[in-house]
């Protein structure tokens, strides 16, 4: 009702920025850059949007093409720098959780050992990807279900410690279960499995958080 209820009147400026982006995007491609290339798509989504329908439907349609952002893998370099520093923090909630289980185990770096049973926390471990499809799933939650600015800012950014601690709860789980049943356990089909598992649990502790 809103799209037809919106009268259409085209902006020049968006045709600006598309040509803007566009060119962004020409040299991302002729030098070989995913990292500029990606996330131009869905800004030149965005202007061709406000250039052919204007300023009016852009701000009805705004949200839903930001969305795409999602859609883009984060650049190399920044997933790295973001990943070194969220393992550390899975391995020692990993760390913590066992301990807390009463089981002795020596952390070095990202490397949990168990005596007999060594865990590494790997790159795919870090949590990253649990942060990002759960942030997506916090601005829509706060998009439609939350009218106050304050709280919708508190349920977006309540996704980012939600994932990492889920994470680590992950790690010590699978920890636990490696040294009652041996390794195979780590990499067989609970390791796939939980994954499913503990994002389940972050959307529930999102959903709480929103309920309180």
């Amino acid at each position: 009702r809103q799209v037809a209820n919106t009268p259409i009147r085209i902006n020049w400026a968006g045709g600006v920025f598309f040509f803007f982006f566009l060119i962004i995007s020409l040299y991302g491609i002729l030098g070989s850059s995913p990292s500029a290339v990606r996330p131009a798509i869905p800004l030149i989504i965005l202007s061709i949007t406000l250039f052919c329908f204007g300023w009016e439907m852009f701000k009805v349609l705004a949200f839903p093409l930001s969305m795409l952002i999602f859609m883009i893998p984060l650049p190399t370099l920044f997933g790295t720098t973001i990943g070194v520093h969220l393992k550390t923090i899975s391995t020692l909630l990993g760390k913590a959780i066992l301990m807390l289980a009463g089981i002795s185990v020596f952390v070095e770096g990202n490397v949990i050992d168990l005596g007999v049973i060594q865990m590494q926390v790997v790159d795919a471990c870090s949590g990253l990807r649990y942060i990002l499809p759960l942030l997506a799933l916090g601005v829509l939650f706060a998009y439609f279900f939350e009218r106050t600015k304050w709280k919708q800012v508190l349920l977006v950014l309540s996704t980012i410690p939600i994932a990492i601690i889920t994470n680590g709860l992950r790690i010590g789980a699978t920890g636990i279960l490696a040294r009652l049943y041996g390794a195979k356990v780590a990499d067989g089909f609970f390791h796939g499995f939980s994954g499913w598992l503990v994002f389940i649990l972050a959307f529930g502790l999102l959903l709480l958080l929103y309920i309180t």
